[in-house]
């Protein structure tokens, strides 16, 4: 849907409050405030307790020169194992010169990686396993957000390809992590899913 110039906006310092532009009209404000909220009750929906359709969480890794890189996991209704275009999984590029620093999602099915990772609703109690693909020569730091984790899942720990000898975390407990290891390629996220609320 293409909006109207007046009714286009970009975030203010605050987006998670509000978004506006300086074009908008008093009798266009209304207007701009309903679609405003329309499009965060969309975007929030997943991410709050788990619904009908599914959750989402985020976690960001961070390398030792303030490179960042933005992942996303969960599950969906209409969510595969594989690519699933329509609910904003892109596989990426090949992985750069070892030297780059990068991180993706990655199994069998997802090609080269991607940067969200959803899989379908699990049955109750059934553990989730995600695949975390590192490439580092410095330190990166794992941060996330507990209380938005714990929304949506009952249990989430992070661990390094060896089963948590190198590098482990619960995700429910603590906010970050650091993987000093730089021989430490793959990391496993281990979750349980809260019950879906239909």
């Amino acid at each position: 849907m293409i909006l109207p110039e007046h009714c286009q906006w970009s975030p203010i310092a605050t987006p998670a409050i509000s978004y506006t532009n300086p074009k908008c009209t008093v009798p266009d404000a209304d207007h701009c405030l309903v679609l405003v909220m329309v499009l965060v009750l969309a975007m929030t929906a997943l991410t709050g307790p788990v619904c009908a359709s599914g959750w989402i969480g985020a976690m960001r890794a961070i390398d030792a020169e303030s490179k960042v890189i933005d992942l996303e996991f969960g599950f969906h209704t209409q969510a595969t194992d594989g690519i699933d275009a329509e609910l904003g999984e892109v596989e990426q590029p090949p992985p750069p010169p070892r030297n780059i620093f990068y991180a993706v999602w990655s199994h069998a099915q997802l090609g080269n990686g991607t940067l969200r990772d959803l899989r379908s609703i699990p049955a109750d109690g059934d553990s989730l396993v995600f695949h975390l693909t590192l490439q580092h020569t410095e330190p990166v730091s794992l941060h996330w957000n507990s209380d938005q984790l714990a929304r949506g899942l009952q249990a989430a720990v992070i661990t390094d390809g060896f089963g948590g000898t190198l590098f482990s975390a619960n995700m429910l407990e603590q906010e970050e992590a650091t993987i000093e290891n730089k021989q430490i390629r793959e990391v496993r996220l281990v979750c349980v899913a809260r019950k879906v609320e239909v």
